[in-house]
């Protein structure tokens, strides 16, 4: 889910990247690396739990 998320904000921000609305693109990119951060912290805590 956490992917489907962060791929949605990328095409949005590369969508207004070239609609010439950067500061929109800009903050969609911020968030989707937040997105993208927190899978992988995730991903690395269940990986270590369950080792």
């Amino acid at each position: 889910m956490g992917v489907f998320f962060a791929l949605i904000n990328i095409f949005l921000a590369k969508y207004f990247y070239q609609q010439e609305e950067r500061i929109g693109a800009y903050c969609l990119m911020l968030a989707s690396l937040f997105v993208e951060v927190g899978i992988i912290i995730a991903s690395i805590s269940m990986i270590l739990i369950n080792y």
